[in-house]
C-alpha cells in the first residue's frame, strides 16, 4: 500500500472526529470541575455572609434593647430619689431582671458614683471618664467601647452605655451608666456562629472575628489572633469591604497561615448616632475544607468521562450507518407526504366542528361530516353550490357583495377575526353559531376555510345564568347581612331587606325615582359625614385599580347610638360594563367588645414602623381612653409625626411641598426603604392606674422645635397640615409634654373618678 494511502487511512474523517470527541470530553470535564468548585465556593461564601448578617442582627437587637433599657431606667422615678440606698436597690432590681449587665451605676452632678451594683465603685470620681463627659455634654444615650489597652485599641473588655437624667424641670441631676462585659458579647456571637456551623458541617471549622468601626480586632475565637492589631490597616480584603456597610463574601489568604479562606462579612447597623458600635463581623472557613467534598467526586467524574467517550464512539458509528439509510429515507418522504394528506383528511372528517371550504366565487369546495350533521346537507349535495345557501336572509343576499368587497379592498370584516353569526339548516330552521374564517393562497387561486360551531347550548347556558342571578337576589333577601349592588357612577342597583333595615330608610325613598345627578354618589350618603371622605377615597381608588374595598365606618342614620358597619365591595365585569357587589355587616357589638377589652390593659409596650401600623395602633389604644374618638385623633397625629418627622426626618416644609405635588405617599415609601431608616421604630409605652392614663411615644429621630406647634399659629392657617399637635393638646388629652430634643412626648388623661361606672361610660364613648 502506497504511503500516501496509508496516511489517508490513518488521518480519516472518523479518526479526526474521534480525537476531537476525546479532547472535547476532557476539556468539558475540566471545565465542569472548575465550574462546580466555583459554584460551591460561591454558595459557601453566601452562606457565610448570611451567618455574619445573622450575628450582626443579633448584636443590633442587643444594642437596641440596651438603648431602650437605658432610656427607661433614666425615666424611672427612683432615679430622682435623694436616698442612695433606694437608687442602689433599684439598680440591683434592674440587674436581676436583665442579667446581661455586669455593672450599673449612677453619678451625681459632681461626677461621683452615688449608687452602684458594684460596691467597690461607690464614691469613685468619674469626671474624667469619657462616658461621663459625653453624657454630660449631650443629653442622649452614649456608648463607649472599653478594650484591654484602652479605648483606642486592643481586645474588647466591655461596652459602657451612659445617659443623663433630669428632674421634672429639666435640670440634669447626674448620669446613669450600664456595662455589658466581653463574656456576654462573645457568648452572643458564638451562639449564632455555632448554630450556623451545626447546619453546615461540610464547611469544616467555622471561625469568626469582630472588628471595631475603625478595623481594630475586638473579638476572635482563635488563640493566635489574641494580639492587638488593625486588620484594615493590614489590607485584609474582608476587613476593607466590611467597612462599606454591605454584606457579602470574599476569597482571600489567611494573614498568618497563608492559606486560601472564604470569608463572609456583614456590618452592624447601629442605633441613632452610636457609630462606635457599628462593628464588622467576619465569618470564615478554609477553602480546602469547603471543597473537600468535591475532591471525592473526581473518580466518579472520570468514570462519567469514560462513559461520555463511549457514547461519542457510538454516535460515530451511528453517523456511518446514517449514510447507508439516506436513500431509504428519501423514498420514505413521499410515503410520509401521502400519509400526512390522509391524516389531514381523517382529522377534517372526524372533527367535532363543521369545516367548509369555498373558492373566491363563494362555491363550496369541501364539506366535512360535522358540517353535514350541522346543516342537514350531504357533502355531494353541498359541494359546488354557493355557500350562501347555508345562511338566512338578509345575509344570503349580501354574502357575494362581502366577498367581492374583500377581494377588491383587502379590508376584512370577519376573515381572521371570527364572530357569532346565524346559520340556516336544510329544513329552514336557524341557529346561532361561532364562525372563524381563514384565507389560503394556492397556485390555483384563493380559497377560504370556515370553522363552524353550534352555540345554541351556550346561549341556553347564559339564559340559565340569568335565572341563577335572579335566584341569588331572592336568596340574598334572607341573608343576615346587607347585600347591595351599585354601578360605576355609584348609583344603587339593588339592596336587600337587611341593608334597608340597617339604613333605617324606606327602599323607595333611597333608591326610587330620583334625579340621576342626585344618585351619582347616593351610596356614599349612607355613611357618617366624618367617615365619608375616607369612603370616597377608597371608592375612587377601587374604580381606578378595580381593587376590593374593605372599610369600617359609621352610618349616617339617626338615633341616639352610633352604628358601626363593615363594608366589603368587589368589582364585577359584565356585558354592560363594571358593576360592584357589596356587603354591609353591623359591627357595633364588636367595637364595644374591643373598648371593654382595652379597659383591662394596665401596662403595655408597642413598636411600629409604618404609617399603617401607626393608624391601626392609634385606633386600638384609643379604646383605653375615656373618650376614644377624641383620643384617636391625637394618637394618630402623634404616632404619624413619630414616623414621618421623627424616624424618616421629613421636615415641615418638605411635607408641604410633597402634599402640593401629591407625592407624599411616594416619598414616605422611598424613605422607608432607605438603609438608614429600615430598622427604625417608634416605641409606645402605656401605664394605667386608678386615676390616670399615661402614654409615652419615643421615635429615633433627631427631634424638632416642638414649642412653636403647641398653639394654633395664624401664619400656618392656610397650610394643609401643622395643627395636629395643638389640637391633640387642646382636644384629645388633659396634658401633653415634649422632652428635649423633641423625639419623646408624654400625654396623660384623668380617668373616671371612683364610684362612677367606668365600663359603661367607656362603652358608650367607644360606640
Amino acid at each position: 500500500m502506497p504511503w500516501r494511502r496509508k496516511i489517508r487511512v490513518i488521518i480519516s474523517k472518523e479518526t479526526i472526529v474521534l480525537f476531537s470527541a476525546v479532547c472535547g470530553a476532557a476539556l468539558l470535564g475540566l471545565a465542569g470541575l472548575w465550574l462546580v468548585e466555583q459554584e460551591l465556593v460561591a454558595r459557601a461564601g453566601e452562606s457565610l455572609a448570611l451567618a455574619a448578617t445573622g450575628a450582626a442582627d443579633k448584636l443590633d437587637a442587643m444594642l437596641r434593647e440596651r438603648d431602650g433599657d437605658l432610656a427607661i431606667i433614666a425615666l424611672a422615678p427612683q432615679m430622682r430619689s435623694p436616698d442612695a440606698a433606694q437608687v442602689t436597690r433599684h439598680l440591683r432590681a434592674v440587674q436581676a431582671a436583665y442579667p446581661v449587665y455586669s455593672r450599673l451605676a449612677v453619678t451625681n452632678r459632681a461626677g461621683r458614683i452615688m449608687a452602684s451594683t458594684d460596691e467597690g465603685w461607690i464614691g469613685r470620681d468619674v469626671q474624667r471618664e469619657s462616658w461621663y463627659r459625653a453624657a454630660w455634654q449631650a443629653p442622649r444615650v452614649h456608648v463607649k467601647v472599653i478594650t484591654e489597652l484602652g479605648e483606642a485599641a486592643g481586645q474588647l473588655r466591655a461596652v459602657v452605655f451612659s445617659m443623663p437624667f433630669s428632674d421634672s424641670n429639666g435640670t440634669l441631676l447626674g448620669v446613669v451608666m450600664t456595662e455589658v462585659d466581653r463574656t456576654t458579647w462573645t457568648g452572643l456571637i458564638e451562639e449564632s456562629v455555632n448554630q450556623f456551623s451545626a447546619r453546615t458541617e461540610s464547611f469544616g471549622v467555622v471561625r469568626y472575628r469582630v472588628l471595631g468601626h475603625d478595623g481594630a480586632l475586638l473579638l476572635t475565637a482563635e488563640q493566635h489572633d489574641q494580639s492587638s492589631f488593625n486588620l484594615r490597616d493590614l489590607g485584609l480584603p474582608s476587613a476593607v469591604k466590611v467597612a462599606t456597610g454591605r454584606a457579602g463574601y470574599v476569597e482571600e489568604r489567611h494573614l498568618i497561615k497563608k492559606i486560601p479562606v472564604v470569608t463572609g462579612y456583614a456590618r452592624m447597623a447601629g442605633v441613632h448616632s452610636l457609630t462606635s458600635l457599628q462593628w464588622g463581623l467576619l465569618v470564615r472557613a478554609e477553602r480546602a475544607e469547603v471543597l473537600a467534598s468535591i475532591r471525592a467526586r473526581l473518580v466518579q467524574m472520570g468514570l462519567l468521562g469514560l462513559v461520555g467517550v463511549m457514547v461519542m464512539l457510538a454516535a460515530l458509528a451511528w453517523t456511518n450507518h446514517r449514510h447507508q439509510r439516506e436513500q431509504a429515507r428519501t423514498a420514505g418522504v413521499e410515503r410520509a407526504r401521502a400519509d400526512g394528506e390522509e391524516r389531514l383528511r381523517a382529522i377534517v372528517d372526524h372533527a367535532a366542528d363543521g369545516i367548509v371550504t369555498i373558492d373566491d366565487q363563494g362555491r363550496i369546495l369541501s364539506f366535512n361530516p360535522a358540517a353535514e350533521k350541522l346543516f342537514g346537507y350531504r357533502a355531494s349535495e353541498a359541494i359546488g353550490r354557493k355557500v350562501n345557501v347555508l345562511m338566512p336572509e338578509p345575509y344570503r343576499s349580501e354574502h357575494d357583495g362581502y366577498v367581492a368587497s374583500y377581494l377588491s379592498t383587502g379590508q376584512a370584516k370577519i376573515i381572521g377575526i371570527g364572530r357569532e353569526v346565524v346559520g340556516q339548516r336544510r329544513d329552514g330552521s336557524v341557529f346561532p353559531m361561532d364562525l372563524a374564517v381563514s384565507e389560503m393562497r394556492l397556485a390555483s387561486g384563493r380559497c377560504f376555510t370556515g370553522i363552524v360551531r353550534d352555540v345554541t347550548a351556550r346561549k341556553q347556558m347564559i339564559e340559565r345564568l340569568n335565572e341563577r342571578e335572579t335566584f341569588f337576589r331572592l336568596l340574598s333577601e334572607h341573608l343576615p347581612i346587607g347585600v347591595f349592588e351599585i354601578d360605576e357612577a355609584g348609583r344603587c342597583l339593588y339592596a336587600n331587606k337587611t341593608l334597608t333595615t340597617l339604613l333605617k330608610q324606606n327602599t323607595d325613598e333611597r333608591f326610587g325615582f330620583a334625579d340621576a345627578a342626585d344618585l351619582a354618589t347616593a351610596w356614599l350618603e349612607w355613611f357618617h359625614e366624618d367617615d365619608r371622605p375616607a369612603m370616597q377615597e377608597a371608592w375612587e381608588s377601587s374604580r381606578e385599580t378595580f381593587g376590593q374595598i374593605r372599610q369600617e365606618c359609621r352610618l349616617a342614620a339617626g338615633g341616639s347610638d352610633t352604628q358601626w358597619v363593615q363594608i366589603l365591595l368587589w368589582p364585577l365585569a359584565s356585558d354592560t360594563g363594571f358593576r360592584y357587589l357589596g356587603t354591609m355587616e353591623d359591627i357595633t357589638a364588636r367595637k364595644q367588645t374591643s373598648a371593654q377589652t382595652m379597659q383591662l390593659l394596665r401596662h403595655g409596650r408597642f413598636e411600629l414602623r409604618t404609617l399603617t401600623e401607626a393608624r391601626n395602633l392609634a385606633e386600638l389604644l384609643a379604646y383605653a381612653f375615656p373618650d376614644p374618638s377624641r383620643a384617636q385623633l391625637g394618637l394618630t397625629e402623634l404616632l404619624v409625626n413619630g414616623v414621618e418627622h421623627g424616624n424618616l426626618n421629613l421636615s415641615y416644609d418638605e411635607k408641604s411641598g410633597f402634599l402640593k405635588t401629591g407625592q407624599l405617599d411616594h416619598e414616605v415609601a422611598r424613605r422607608m426603604a432607605l438603609p438608614e431608616h429600615v430598622r427604625k421604630r417608634v416605641r409606645v409605652l402605656m401605664d394605667r392606674n386608678k386615676t390616670e392614663l399615661v402614654l409615652t411615644i419615643i421615635d429615633e429621630g433627631q427631634g424638632f422645635d416642638w414649642r412653636r406647634y403647641l398653639i394654633l399659629d395664624d401664619a400656618r392657617s392656610d397650610d394643609s397640615h401643622g395643627r395636629g399637635i395643638a389640637m391633640s393638646k387642646s382636644i384629645s388629652f388633659d396634658q401633653l409634654e415634649y422632652q428635649e430634643p423633641g423625639n419623646q412626648v408624654t400625654v396623660s388623661t384623668r380617668l373616671t373618678p371612683a364610684g362612677q361606672d367606668a365600663d359603661d361610660a367607656s362603652e358608650k364613648n367607644a360606640a
